[in-house]
């Protein structure tokens, strides 16, 4: 038994890299970015990521139970990063000109919403990725849903619904559809009209 539980825990060491290289979760997690930007997610193999990344199969293992908790962990964490707050305040306050056309942080969050509300996503990553911006709706204006009438209802669920059919676009139009340029489209000013007006009406009935 105690050579079982040492070769058990020999197997559990965190792998070593060099100085300078990325470590494993990191390595995972751009190898996931680039499968999924290539292949629908289902299609997404384990075998297939730690070839990519450049681990084997225990450091996987390691680190994540299966699949499905890899791609909600690594797009929970794109969704909390600090690029992604500042998408929203861009959206929010200043639009276009608060973000430069160089913005390289900001231009591959947008590229990997993109690919979360695209094709090649999953039901439950799209679901994850829906709840992260109608929570940051809510929290940003202060929208109570709970008191909402069903036109409210309604009415926001059209504006997410809108946003998240534009976000899924660009991974198919990654030339013509950047985030800089959607601001400049005026849609901004519609879907927040919208949210400003229910959160006025919430507000009044809470």
């Amino acid at each position: 038994m105690d050579s079982i539980r040492l070769a058990t825990e020999q197997r559990m060491v965190r792998p070593r890299y060099e100085r300078g290289d990325l470590d494993a979760r990191t390595r995972i997690a751009e190898a996931f970015w680039t499968l999924i930007g290539e292949r629908p997610y289902h299609e997404v193999s384990v075998l297939e990521l730690v070839r990519r990344a450049g681990v084997n199969k225990n450091t996987f293992y390691y680190h994540f139970a299966n699949i499905d908790e890899m791609a909600a962990t690594i797009v929970a964490q794109t969704l909390d990063n600090d690029a992604f707050t500042r998408m929203a305040a861009s959206i929010d306050a200043l639009g276009s000109e608060a973000v430069g056309p160089d913005d390289a942080r900001l231009n591959q969050a947008f590229e990997r919403l993109g690919l979360i509300a695209g094709n090649h996503s999953s039901p439950a990553l799209r679901e994850l990725l829906k709840n992260v911006i109608s929570k940051s709706w809510c929290e940003r204006y202060s929208i109570n849903l709970e008191v909402a009438s069903a036109e409210d209802r309604v009415s926001f669920e059209f504006a997410l619904g809108g946003v998240l059919a534009v976000i899924g676009m660009r991974p198919s139009h990654t030339d013509d559809l950047t985030f800089r340029r959607i601001l400049s489209f005026g849609l901004r000013d519609d879907v927040f009209q919208r949210l400003h007006a229910i959160a006025r009406r919430t507000q009044t009935t809470a």
